[in-house]
């Protein structure tokens, strides 16, 4: 006989000051509008509404209106998502952490990288060739003393390194892109999905997942 356990979730409501040029868009937005939102562990906002990002930081411990950057992302004829973008704070070691504004990384699904030292200034861009691919996500996945690494994924399973390495001028900063060769015995592919998932034994083989969840019940596909 089997035993039924019950998980109750509770939601109370946060309440924060919006800037006042995220409650114009809102305040404009439409049912056909591309919009997404997105909290990261570093309590920063974001707000995509098509081809443009805005980020601010939360807090409801302040009286003063926080402040939004507007950032324009690359032009694109397919949609953002929240994973398109990557906001972090940059470990250089020149000032403090919490004295600077955001960093961000975004990728358009085409391949195009922009990428915000401060998003209070000029952005760079960097294209990649995905080979008619679509990018799915990047994300953070270690940030040293001087570069912050990040992994690219895309719709087909296909993942890329990018690293940015900083330096005393922002102007010198340097972004590297180079693609994670999974097959190779002694790729850093191989070497991360060591480390992540474990050494694999000759009958072991890999098998790629997509969960799809509808009304009625998640199917499942493996290849």
């Amino acid at each position: 006989m089997s035993e039924s356990s019950e998980l109750t979730l509770f939601m109370d409501p946060y309440k924060i000051e919006f800037p006042s040029l995220v409650k114009e868009v809102l305040s404009q937005t439409s049912k056909n509008m591309n919009i997404c939102a997105t909290l990261t562990p570093q309590q920063q906002c974001v707000l995509l509404c098509s081809n443009v990002m805005y980020v601010w930081t939360c807090s409801n411990k302040s009286r003063v209106v926080p402040h939004a950057f507007r950032l324009s992302l690359p032009a694109t004829g397919l949609r953002y998502y929240a994973n398109s973008v990557c906001v972090f704070k940059k470990s250089d070691g020149r000032v403090s952490v919490a004295a600077v504004a955001p960093s961000v990384l975004a990728v358009s699904p085409e391949g195009y990288l922009r990428y915000w030292s401060d998003a209070g200034k000029p952005s760079r861009d960097q294209n990649i060739n995905l080979q008619n691919d679509v990018a799915f996500s990047i994300c953070l996945i270690e940030s040293l003393g001087h570069l912050d690494r990040f992994l690219l994924s895309t719709a087909t399973s296909s993942f890329y390194i990018v690293e940015i390495f900083h330096s005393m001028s922002e102007q010198s900063e340097r972004i590297s892109v180079r693609a994670l060769e999974m097959d190779t015995p002694d790729g850093i592919g191989r070497r991360m999905s060591k480390m992540l998932f474990g050494y694999a034994t000759e009958r072991e083989s890999v098998t790629k997942t997509i969960f799809v969840k509808g009304r009625l019940k998640t199917r499942m596909w493996t290849s």
